[in-house]
């Protein structure tokens, strides 16, 4: 049966009024994002409407799918229509995305915790003081349809009770015999370990005519799963992906999966869905915006099909890759629509491959990453863009060879993907073989001369090779092409300082801190460029501002040529161990 969580503040002195959480509301509703979404403004107003009339029978799964969503409540069937479920995700990432742009300010916050669907209302304020580690008592509502597994329920609260050392529960579990449910008082004690690996809560389900006084709480223990270490250096694996590229170069395929119905199935989706896909190909900050808008207007509209979640959740990574939305909103979505997405269809290889991408790029969890990936690849051994992200995954981690293949099998899936190709040289470049690399991005500029990324990294292969001033003149067109994008200025302040003229590079330093007064600019450029004016603190300053944003760039840092100066010191081994950056043998 579904379980339902809810957190909220048990006797707090200054929880919301109901007129304030109806002001809250009128907030939300009149926004620019939610004046997009009527099924959205629908939901969360009966939501707040049955929470301020404390009627929380209305707020069962299948009272919502009937009065909400119109489905009929003589054929209606939870298990079999997931409509609630899926909106009431949405509905969650959609208020998230609230907060973090138009509603940073407002005094009081609705949310929607993950498994419930009774809403919380609590005073900004309220929500800040609470944020750390803290011995102040919060209640806690779990509520079961049904016989249901305690275990499950609890699962949802890691995240909650994070940084948390004690919280003092009320639990209500429905008994489907009676209409009052039978009341428990439940304790969650999290104790501080020095292994997070070790760290287990406890569970303490006491009823009341045990409490305080009786027999001594049943305690159930969820220990944290251990991640399984390097599930990719094994032998097998490496000949097994070799036989792969060679079976799918001879055109085999294994049996396609068997997936769940996509929802595309009317004409004007299935066209506007290919207008997102051309737009998304543009790879540019209009087209994945224009996609994005798309991709939202379908899901508006009903229309939830695997690949319109998988690919709004590729936007939100594409759209944050380029500082055209915060990661801090980008990736919590694009994490939560790509496991809507496989919930859909597991067979959906943008959805595994969006999933490996936050784990590794976000979360620094490179092991969860490649398990994604090889998982997806799994399910859809045709799908490029799996290769393509898989070769990035192992790049990064300093394994060569298999990243190389992984490229090559990528490319030879789609062949008329010019950003692969360009990628692809980046296995040479990191490895230390530059001029290989430079002829690889000179042959992508002799069909397409003015592609910024492959001239700027030939800039950076003869940076690499110590040959500064045949960088000079690729980072001067980058300025001269594209004056706002920083990464012309990074390249001239870098190559100016190995020709020893400070002068010219803190001017084209000064020049990148202009840049970031009035926008954002990667902190990981700053890094670069201290690094190689040998202000070898400034460096690990900037690499660990870059980590904790986090900045995707600094995902490469552990085999990016421009580092490798620090490699031997004593910090450099330190950072590594702090942000989970993989932690290489000095070159």
């Amino acid at each position: 049966m579904r379980n339902e969580t809810l957190i909220h503040t048990a006797g707090d002195p200054v929880r919301p009024s109901i007129e304030e959480a109806l002001n809250a509301l009128r907030a939300i509703e009149t926004s620019a994002l939610f004046s997009q979404s009527a099924r959205h403004r629908k939901f969360l107003r009966h939501l707040i409407e049955c929470w301020a009339r404390h009627d929380l029978a209305q707020l069962r799964e299948i009272s919502l799918g009937v009065t909400v969503f119109g489905r009929a409540s003589a054929t209606f069937d939870p298990a079999l229509d997931s409509i609630v479920r899926v909106e009431a995700r949405r509905l969650r990432a959609r208020l998230a995305r609230y907060y973090a742009n138009e509603g940073a300010h407002d005094p009081v916050r609705i949310t929607l915790e993950p498994g419930s669907y009774i809403p919380g209302v609590e005073h900004t304020k309220g929500v800040t003081e609470r944020g750390g580690a803290s011995d102040a008592a919060l209640g806690l509502i779990l509520r079961s349809d049904g016989d249901a597994d305690w275990r499950d329920v609890l699962a949802e609260l890691g995240g909650f009770l994070a940084g948390t050392r004690r919280i003092n529960v009320a639990a209500t579990a429905a008994d489907s015999a009676v209409d009052e449910p039978s009341r428990y008082v439940v304790t969650l004690e999290r104790e501080p370990t020095d292994d997070a690996a070790e760290a287990a809560i406890a569970l303490r389900l006491v009823s009341p005519a045990d409490h305080p006084f009786g027999r001594p709480p049943a305690t159930i223990t969820l220990p944290v799963e251990r991640v399984a270490q390097n599930p990719v250096t094994s032998v097998g694996l490496r000949l097994g992906y070799s036989l792969l590229g060679v079976g799918l170069a001879a055109g085999w395929c294994p049996e396609p999966p068997t997936v769940t119905p996509r929802y595309l199935d009317d004409e004007p989706s299935r066209d506007r869905y290919h207008r997102a896909e051309l737009a998304f190909r543009q790879r540019s900050i209009a087209g994945y915006e224009a996609a994005l808008k798309i991709y939202e207007s379908l899901l508006d509209d009903g229309v939830h099909g695997a690949e319109v979640h998988a690919g709004y959740a590729r936007c939100c990574v594409a759209l944050a890759g380029m500082i055209a939305m915060p990661v801090r909103v980008a990736m919590p979505l694009a994490r939560e629509h790509a496991e809507l997405a496989l919930a859909l269809d597991e067979g959906c290889g943008a959805a595994h491959c969006v999933v490996a991408q936050v784990a590794y790029l976000h979360d620094r969890q490179w092991e969860q990453a490649l398990r994604h990936y090889l998982r997806g690849i799994q399910r859809c051994p045709r799908h490029a863009a799996l290769h393509h992200g898989f070769a990035f995954a192992l790049m990064y981690r300093g394994d060569f060879d298999l990243a190389d293949r992984a490229f090559q099998t990528a490319i030879m899936l789609d062949p008329f993907d010019l950003q692969m190709r360009i990628q692809r040289w980046l296995v040479p470049y990191y490895r230390g073989h530059y001029d290989k690399a430079i002829r690889g991005w000179q042959d992508v500029l002799a069909a397409a001369p003015e592609h910024l990324l492959a001239s700027t990294l030939v800039g950076a292969g003869h940076l690499a090779a110590g040959r500064p001033q045949q960088a000079l003149s690729y980072y001067h067109s980058a300025c001269d092409r594209q004056p706002q994008h920083p990464i012309g200025h990074a390249g001239l302040a870098q190559a100016f300082a190995m020709l020893g003229d400070e002068a010219k590079a803190r001017e084209h330093l000064q020049a990148l801190e202009h840049k970031a007064s009035v926008g954002y600019v990667s902190p990981y450029l700053f890094a670069m460029v201290h690094c190689r004016l040998g202000d070898v603190d400034s460096a690990f300053a900037w690499l660990r501002r870059s980590a904790s944003e986090p900045d995707f760039n600094f995902v490469c840092a552990a085999v990016d040529p421009t580092f490798r100066t620090l490699h031997a010191e004593p910090r450099w081994a330190e950072l590594c161990v702090e942000t989970r950056l993989p932690l290489l043998p000095v070159p």
